[in-house]
């Protein structure tokens, strides 16, 4: 037991912090964030576990972040089921090129994997429970004057009909500054080194859209990419993980459990074909994609493989077109059917 957790953890001032929150499984919450904390108290200095706990997790700040709370809770639960492991070599915070640091890197099976953990903000997201309609694209349109005449159109036409409608404004610029910010703190790896982003999405539906700004129209992964490939081809991989989502208000949220494991979150994995490692280097793109997967647990294959089938669609009434938008829902659904439940749900549902 790492005694100067519990101890500070007694003495948390903020009445918002997430770490004072009651819920029904608060003590399985704390012991599995304990259970990290004491795996990296022996590998860190006294310097670098007291800024973990006092400025990224804010044991010891009046004002409570919950952003910067759930960037850290994220990165815990990215690197946790790595620390310790007998096949693998752990470093926490590494200099690929300094001064920048990557949240943490592994060493397995010869491979160097350096990986750098991103969170979202999602403070300006809309209010989907509200009156008004929330207008999301599915793809990039070609220009934003084309985008806001669409949207324009959209909401007049709503507005005709006496329904009032906000546009919410997609986030494919926020993955673009994930991957050049992760790009310039690899770019000093040695080539064969796998360069690994983690992005932690939110909700399902979002999930999707992230999947979408990889691989939609113009997304960042295709052939016609919406921003020049040689800004980021030092980043070979990026992980979609929902671990936003298990940890947003864990104390809402009754049937998620197991918030410190990547392996129980629900992950997309995919590569980065135009990266200088994975377009020179890298012969058997399938080979080098089931390596990543030994060490992110991912359902990339099945869940392309459900997307590309015509047939399995929840009922007669859904169109095979909706799973580009509600894929990773309906596909989630089949798991949470069989009472595993990636993506947290509101109490009482």
């Amino acid at each position: 037991m790492n005694s100067q957790f519990r101890d500070k953890l007694l003495t948390i001032e903020s009445s918002d912090h997430y770490l004072r929150q009651p819920s029904p499984n608060y003590d399985a919450y704390i012991d599995g964030l304990e259970s990290i904390l004491n795996k990296l108290s022996s590998l860190l200095g006294v310097g670098k576990f007291r800024d973990l706990l006092d400025k990224k997790l804010q044991l010891e700040t009046e004002s409570f972040n919950e952003k910067q709370y759930i960037q850290a809770a994220c990165e815990l639960a990215t690197m946790n089921e790595y620390i310790g492991r007998a096949d693998i070599q752990f470093y926490y915070e590494k200099k690929i090129t300094p001064p920048k640091d990557v949240d943490f890197a592994l060493c397995y099976e010869g491979k160097n994997i350096n990986v750098e953990v991103k969170c979202p903000s999602y403070v300006n997201k809309l209010d989907s429970s509200g009156e008004d309609v929330i207008i999301t694209s599915l793809d990039r349109a070609p220009t934003k004057n084309d985008s806001d005449l669409i949207n324009q159109d959209l909401q007049n036409r709503l507005a005709k009909s006496g329904v009032s409608s906000k546009v919410e404004k997609s986030m494919e610029n926020n993955l673009w500054t994930f991957l050049t910010s992760t790009h310039e703190k690899v770019k000093d790896a040695k080539l064969q080194d796998v360069n690994v982003l983690v992005v932690c999405c939110d909700s399902a539906l979002d999930m999707q859209a992230w999947r979408r700004y990889l691989l939609g129209f113009k997304g960042v992964f295709t052939e016609h990419s919406f921003v020049p490939h040689s800004e980021f081809d030092r980043v070979d991989y990026v992980l979609l993980t929902n671990l936003y989502n298990r940890h947003h208000r864990f104390y809402e949220a009754d049937l998620i459990n197991n918030h410190w494991a990547l392996s129980s979150a629900f992950n997309l994995l995919y590569p980065n074909k135009f990266s200088k490692r994975n377009s020179t280097l890298i012969i058997n793109g399938k080979q080098d994609y089931l390596f990543l997967s030994q060490l992110f647990n991912n359902y990339s294959e099945e869940f392309e493989d459900y997307l590309r089938d015509n047939k399995d669609i929840p009922n007669d009434n859904e169109k095979h077109e909706a799973k580009q938008f509600l894929g990773v829902a309906w596909f989630s659904d089949k798991y949470r059917d069989k009472g595993i439940y990636h993506f947290r749900e509101p109490k009482g549902i």
